[in-house]
């Protein structure tokens, strides 16, 4: 039986795998939700503390949704990384967005 959808929102990797631990432990063990659980956490480089705070401060930066998402997602190292990864829509974001946007990421995140 098809479901609906009631909302939709981008959401972070370890935001997703969160909510996923969650619903493990309401339910009962579906082998979809685990094999994702499962890859999430090999894929999650690390831990993003207050990821709504990160993704706030990211979007004040003017980043889209998406590219904020992206950004936090694969925490790049460098400007010329996190160019690479940001949508087409991002690709205006002057250098100096794009370091203070590693700051941010760098301030919430922890290994």
């Amino acid at each position: 039986m098809p479901r609906e959808i009631l909302e939709s929102k981008p959401l972070t990797n370890y935001e997703t795998l969160k909510i996923l631990q969650e619903k493990m432990k309401d339910e009962s063990h579906r082998p979809l939700v685990a094999r994702t659980i499962e890859y999430l956490s090999q894929i999650i480089k690390h831990e993003i503390k207050e990821p709504g705070k990160a993704l706030e401060e990211l979007l004040s930066l003017g980043i889209s949704v998406e590219g904020a998402v992206v950004l936090l997602n694969i925490a790049p190292s460098d400007v010329t990384e996190a160019r690479a990864i940001l949508p087409p829509k991002d690709s205006k974001v002057s250098t100096e967005v794009i370091e203070k946007a590693l700051d941010i990421i760098k301030s919430h995140s922890q290994e």
